[in-house]
């Protein structure tokens, strides 16, 4: 891994939004059957709904408030380390989106080397 700090920023950055998005959006709660909230051990049932996202009366870029909907999903009660995350990469291959080039359909102005990965 090349910065695994970034990674671990990007990933906290992303559930800090996600956390955020579920707690202050006006939710409403989806009936989930038990066989649906059964999550493996170390796992928490976050159950789907529809929330506002985004904002009419703060920051430009928040705009505007758009009703959002998120499927229940199981999530980890705990942040990923990156040796756990290290392992996960080893066991799988799975390639990070800061290892990917840039796709060239959405950046077609870059040059190849512009588009490669760090």
């Amino acid at each position: 891994m090349k910065t695994p700090w970034l990674k671990s920023l990007l990933f906290k950055l992303f559930l800090s939004f996600l956390t955020v998005c579920l707690v202050f959006g006006t939710a409403t709660p989806v009936k989930a059957s038990p066989t649906v909230n059964s999550c493996p051990e170390g796992m928490t049932f976050i159950p789907g709904g529809t929330f506002k996202m985004g904002s009419d009366v703060y920051y430009p870029s928040e705009r505007s408030a758009d009703d959002v909907t998120v499927e229940s999903f199981c999530i980890d009660k705990y942040e990923v380390t990156n040796a756990e995350f290290a392992k996960f990469v080893k066991e799988t291959g799975y390639i990070t989106v800061a290892e990917r080039p840039l796709s060239s359909e959405q950046f077609p102005d870059l040059s190849e080397e512009q588009r490669a990965p760090f």
